[in-house]
C-alpha cells in the first residue's frame, strides 16, 4: 500500500489573537516569538525571583515545579519543549488548548502569570531592573486577546513530525487506523496525538475561527465559533507577533 502524499483530515492548534497578525503575515509557525522576545533568557531571570519570593506559598510552588520544566526545555513521557509550532488532529484539544492558555502560549501564559504576582507583591527589582531587560514581555501583559482555533487543511506526512520532534510515520498511521476502524471513539482517541510542524503553512491553508467560551470548564468548555477572514492587507502594525507555542 502506498503511502498517502496527503492527510485525509484536517489537523487544528488552539492559540490567541495576540499572535493573529504575525499568522497572518508570516503563516503559521513562519516566526518564533519566543526567540523574537528573547523569552528563554526572560524565564531564566524570572525563574529565580519565584524560588525566592514564592516558596512559601503552597499553591504558587505547585506550579512552579512545572514552570522549572519549562525553563529547562524538558521532554520526555511529557513535552515540556517550546518554540515550535504544534497541532492536533483533535479539534477538542486545540480548543481546550486556547482556552486554557489565554496568551496563545502556554509558556508565555506561565510565566506571565508568575510575572504579575511578582509585581502584584512589588518585589525589588522586578518593576524596574527586570523591566529594563525585557520591555517587550512586560508589554504582553497590557494586550488583551482572545482564543483562537485554527484549522490547517492540505498537509502531508513529511509536513509534520511527532510531538517529540521525532519521524512521525508511525504516528500518522496510528491516526489513520483509528479513523478507519469501526466502533472507536476516534474523536477521544485522536486527542492523545500532537504533533509538530515541519513548515510554516500560508494564510492560505488556514481557516481562523474566534473561541467565544459561553461556559467556562478547563477539561470541556461550552463554547461558539465565529470565523474571521484576515488578509495580509489587514495587518497595520509595524511588528506584528509571530505564533509558535
Amino acid at each position: 500500500m502506498s503511502k498517502p502524499t496527503m492527510l485525509p483530515i484536517p489537523v487544528y492548534h488552539g492559540t490567541s489573537t495576540i499572535f493573529l497578525d504575525g499568522i497572518v503575515r508570516w503563516g503559521l509557525g513562519g516566526r518564533n516569538p519566543l526567540g523574537d522576545l528573547k523569552f528563554f533568557d526572560f524565564v531564566k531571570d524570572l525563574f529565580p525571583l519565584v524560588e525566592h519570593h514564592l516558596s512559601n506559598d503552597p499553591d504558587w510552588m505547585s506550579r512552579a515545579q512545572t514552570f522549572s520544566y519549562m525553563t529547562e526545555q524538558r521532554t520526555g513521557r511529557v513535552n515540556f519543549q517550546h518554540g515550535d509550532t504544534y497541532v492536533s488532529p483533535s479539534k477538542a484539544t486545540a480548543i481546550r488548548y486556547a482556552a486554557n492558555k489565554r496568551y496563545g502560549s502556554e509558556l508565555i501564559t506561565y510565566s506571565l502569570d508568575f510575572l504579575q504576582e511578582l509585581l502584584r507583591r512589588k518585589i525589588p527589582g522586578v518593576a524596574d531592573a527586570l523591566y529594563q531587560r525585557y520591555p517587550h514581555v512586560f508589554g504582553l501583559l497590557d494586550i488583551s486577546c482572545s482564543p483562537l482555533l485554527i484549522k490547517i487543511s492540505g498537509l502531508g506526512p513529511l509536513d509534520l513530525l511527532t510531538e517529540n520532534g521525532r519521524d512521525a510515520a508511525v504516528s500518522i498511521q496510528e491516526v489513520l487506523n483509528i479513523l478507519t476502524e469501526p466502533n472507536n471513539d476516534a474523536q477521544v482517541l485522536l486527542q492523545q496525538t500532537n504533533f509538530r510542524l515541519r513548515r510554516p503553512v500560508p494564510l492560505s491553508q488556514l481557516s481562523i475561527r474566534l473561541v467565544n467560551i459561553a461556559h467556562w470548564n478547563p477539561v470541556l468548555p461550552e463554547y461558539t465559533l465565529y470565523e474571521l477572514r484576515p488578509s495580509q492587507q489587514d495587518t497595520n502594525g509595524p511588528h506584528p507577533l509571530p505564533e509558535r507555542r
